[in-house]
C-alpha cells in the first residue's frame, strides 16, 4: 500500500493535486444515559451519579487542601458541570456528613477512615488510584500532581474527556443519566518524571496538568536561576575562583581536576558545595540538582586530566564522575552536621551526559551480561546521568539505524547509573517552521526510554516558542504527552483521536494532508537523504524535499478544509475561531515554504498574497520565532519579506 501512496505521490510532484475526500463527521460530544461499561469498569447496580439530570453527590476536599488540590477540586466540578449542567457543592471534610454521597478528592477525612494508602513506594510520584467504597468515590494520588491527574482520569471514565491543546478537548455533553461505576483503578506512569518540551504548554501549569507533564525546571533546585549548562555558576562568585586552576584550557567549561593541583581541587570542591548548600537551604523540597557542562563541544585538554580520561577508554565523562562522587561525599558530611540536617533529603546529583561528556567509562562483564565502570569506577549513590544523544537521528527510532550506537551508549549508561534520565529532541531548531519528521520513530523511541529505566524525560522542541508552533508541532506535543505516560499507547489511535477533535468538520482534509506528510517524509528519507546525524538541524528549506505541485495541491485542501468550518462563522463563531485557528495554523508551515523556494518560479502577486495571509495567521496564532535563536523573531522574518 505504501508504494502505492508513494507512486501516486510521485505523480503529484508532477502533474498537480489529489482531491480531497470528503467524508462525514460525527459530532465529539454525546449525551444520554451511560449504561456501559466503559473502559472494562463494571456498574454499581441501581446506583446513579447522575439521574434525571439530578445529582445527590458533593466534591469532598481535605479542610487543609493544598492548592494543588484545590485545583482538582476545581477542575473536577467545572467539567461535571459542562458535561450535565449540574453544579456539584464542594464540601470540606471537617464538615462530612455520614450519609453523605462523595466524591473525595486527595488525602480526606474519608480516604483515611477507608484504610487505603498512597505511598510513592507503590504509586511512584505521579501515580493514582481511583476506588469505590459504597457510593463513594475515592480519588488520590501519591502526591498532589497525582491527585489531580486522577481527576482526570475519573473524568475520562465517566463522560470521555480528553485533553488535546490549550483550547482543545472531548467531553460528552447534555448527560442526563450516569450510573456509578465500580472504580478499581490503579495507574503508575511508565516514566515517573514526564517534562513538556513546548514553551507554549510550560508557561501554563493548567495546560500541564491536563496532559499530565510538568514545566521542565519544576524538577530541579536551579543553581543561581540555571537548571542546565550551569557548572560555571557553582564556582565563578567564589571569593577562591581561580580560573587558571579551575577552567578548561578553552575556558568554557571547568577543569575537573583542576589541573591535577589537589589545593584547588580542594578549594574548587568547597566551592560547590558551598553554592550547594546555599540551594539546598533555598529549595528545602526539592530532591534533585544538575551539575551539567556548559553547551558547547569542548572539554579539558590539560594532562591531568587526560591523564586520567586515557585510562578509561577516552571517556571525558570519568573525571567529571569523580569530581561528583567526592562533592556528593561532601554533602552527605553535611547532611549529618547540626547545620545540615535539617536540610538533609534523598538528593540526587545529575550531570551531562553530553556532547564531550557523551561515551560511558564501561566495559561489558559477558558472563553477567552488564555494563561496568572500567577500574571499578562506580557513581557513587546519590550521583545520577541526564543523557542527551543530540546527534541521533531522531527522524528514526532511537534504537533503529545509525541510532543503534546512540541506544547502545544509553544501555551503558543503565547499567552504571542510580535515576537514568534522557533528553531527546523532537524538532528541527534551525527551521521551526518546517515540519520535523519524527512521528515514524517516536513511539519506539519511548519504548527504548522505559527500557533503559528513564526516570525522567525531557523531548526537547519549541521550548522557546510561547505561542503557536506549526509543523503539526501541537499534535506531537499530544503524542509525547500519552506516550512518555503509557508508552503502549498506539499511536495510530492517538491521530485519529486528536484530528477529529482538533480540527472537527475539517478532519478529513487535515488528515489527508498530513498522511501525505508522512509518505513524503518516507521517500525524502530513502531517496533524499532527510534525516540523519543531527538532522535537528538539517538544512530542510530544500526544493528536492518539497515539490512545488504538492505544496501547492496542500494548499488547495487548506481551503476546503476552511470551507468545511463556514458555516460555524455564522453558528457558533467561538467554535469557528478555534478551529480556524487550527487549520490556519498549520498551514503557516506550508506558506512559508513556497515562499522560501518558489519565488523565483511563482507570480509576485502570488507570492504577495501568501506572504499577507501568513503575516495575518501568524500574528493572530501568536507565533514569534521561526528558529530557535532568540535574534529569529517571526518580525524579522516579516521585515525580509518587505513588510
Amino acid at each position: 500500500m505504501k508504494k502505492k501512496i508513494i507512486s501516486i505521490l510521485l505523480a503529484l510532484m508532477v502533474v498537480g493535486a489529489l482531491p480531497a475526500c470528503n467524508s462525514d463527521n460525527p459530532s465529539t460530544n454525546g449525551g444520554g444515559t451511560s449504561e456501559s461499561t466503559q473502559g472494562g469498569l463494571p456498574i454499581v447496580a441501581n446506583e446513579y451519579i447522575v439521574k434525571n439530570s439530578t445529582s445527590d453527590y458533593e466534591v469532598l476536599y481535605p479542610a487543609n487542601a493544598t492548592s494543588v488540590e484545590m485545583t482538582a477540586v476545581n477542575e473536577f466540578v467545572s467539567i461535571f458541570k459542562e458535561a450535565t449542567q449540574i453544579q456539584l457543592r464542594i464540601v470540606s471534610d471537617d464538615k462530612m456528613e455520614e450519609d453523605g454521597k462523595y466524591f473525595s478528592i486527595g488525602y480526606t477525612k474519608l480516604l483515611e477512615d477507608a484504610g487505603y494508602t498512597y505511598s510513592t513506594d507503590e504509586l511512584k510520584t505521579d501515580g493514582f488510584k481511583i476506588k469505590t467504597l459504597n457510593d463513594d468515590v475515592l480519588i488520590f494520588g501519591a502526591n498532589d500532581c497525582g491527585t489531580v491527574y486522577g481527576v482526570y482520569e475519573t473524568l475520562g471514565y465517566l463522560f470521555n474527556y480528553e485533553y488535546f491543546y490549550n483550547d482543545c478537548y472531548s467531553l460528552n455533553k447534555g448527560v442526563s443519566n450516569l450510573n456509578l461505576y465500580n472504580f478499581n483503578v490503579v495507574e503508575i506512569p511508565d516514566i515517573e518524571y514526564r517534562a513538556t518540551g513546548y514553551g507554549s504548554l510550560a508557561n501554563n501549569n493548567m495546560d500541564c496538568y491536563r496532559l499530565r507533564m510538568r514545566p521542565y525546571p519544576d524538577f530541579f533546585i536551579p543553581i543561581n536561576g540555571i537548571v542546565f549548562h550551569n557548572s560555571l555558576s557553582y564556582v565563578n562568585s567564589s571569593p577562591d575562583y581561580n580560573p587558571a586552576y579551575w577552567l578548561a584550557n578553552s575556558g568554557d567549561q571547568l577543569c575537573y581536576t583542576a589541573g591535577g593541583d589537589e589545593q584547588e581541587l580542594e578549594k574548587m570542591l568547597n566551592a560547590s558545595l558551598e553554592t550547594l548548600k546555599t540551594h539546598l537551604i533555598k529549595y528545602p523540597d526539592r530532591k534533585v540538582v544538575t551539575f551539567t557542562i556548559e553547551d558547547n563541544p569542548n572539554f579539558c585538554s590539560c594532562d591531568a586530566c587526560q591523564s586520567i580520561i586515557s585510562q578509561y577508554n577516552g571517556a571525558n565523562s570519568s573525571v567529571v564522575i569523580m569530581f561528583l562522587n567526592k562533592l556528593n561525599a561532601k554533602v552527605r558530611a553535611w547532611f549529618n552536621e547540626e547545620d545540615g540536617k535539617p536540610y538533609a533529603r534523598d538528593l540526587d546529583i545529575v550531570f551531562f551526559a553530553y556532547n564531550a561528556t557523551t561515551d560511558a567509562p564501561v566495559t561489558y562483564n559477558e558472563e553477567k551480561q552488564v555494563y561496568e565502570g572500567i577500574n571499578g569506577l562506580k557513581l557513587d549513590e546519590g550521583i545520577s546521568v541526564m543523557y542527551a544523544p543530540i546527534a541521533a537521528d531522531f527522524t528514526d527510532s532511537l534504537k533503529q539505524g545509525i541510532n543503534a550506537q546512540y541506544y547502545k551508549t544509553a544501555e551503558q549508561w543503565r547499567d552504571i547509573t542510580h535515576n537514568m534520565y534522557l533528553w531527546i529532541y523532537s524538532t528541527n531548531f534551525s527551521y521551526y517552521l518546517a515540519p520535523y519528521a519524527s512521528f515514524d520513530g517516536i513511539a519506539e523511541t519511548y519504548v527504548a526510554a522505559k527500557e533503559v529505566k528513564t526516570r525522567w524525560i525531557f523531548d526537547q522542541a519549541q521550548w522557546n516558542e510561547y505561542g503557536f508552533s506549526t509543523g503539526w508541532s501541537n499534535l506531537k506535543s499530544y503524542i509525547n504527552a500519552k506516550l512518555s505516560w503509557d508508552t503502549d499507547e498506539d499511536i495510530d489511535k492517538l491521530i485519529n483521536d486528536f484530528f477529529k477533535t482538533y480540527f472537527g468538520p475539517a478532519e478529513a482534509e487535515m488528515k489527508e494532508i498530513f498522511g501525505q506528510l508522512r509518505v513524503l517524509d518516507e521517500y525524502n528519507k530513502k531517496q533524499n537523504a532527510l534525516g540523519g546525524l543531527r538532522s535537528i538541524y538539517q538544512n530542510v528549506v530544500q526544493e528536492k524535499f518539497w515539490p512545488k505541485n504538492l505544496l501547492s495541491s496542500w494548499l488547495e485542501l487548506y481551503e476546503k478544509a476552511l470551507a468545511k468550518i463556514e458555516p460555524l462563522k455564522e453558528t457558533n463563531p467561538v467554535v469557528y475561531r478555534r478551529y480556524y485557528k487550527h487549520i490556519a495554523g498549520e498551514r503557516l508551515s506550508v506558506y512559508y515554504l513556497f515562499v522560501s523556494l518558489y519565488s523565483y518560479n511563482t507570480d509576485e502577486t502570488v507570492i504577495r498574497n501568501y506572504q499577507t495571509q501568513f503575516k495575518a495567521d501568524a500574528e493572530s496564532c501568536g507565533v514569534t520565532l521561526f528558529a530557535e535563536s532568540v535574534s529569529a523573531t517571526i518580525d524579522s522574518l516579516f521585515k525580509q519579506w518587505g513588510f
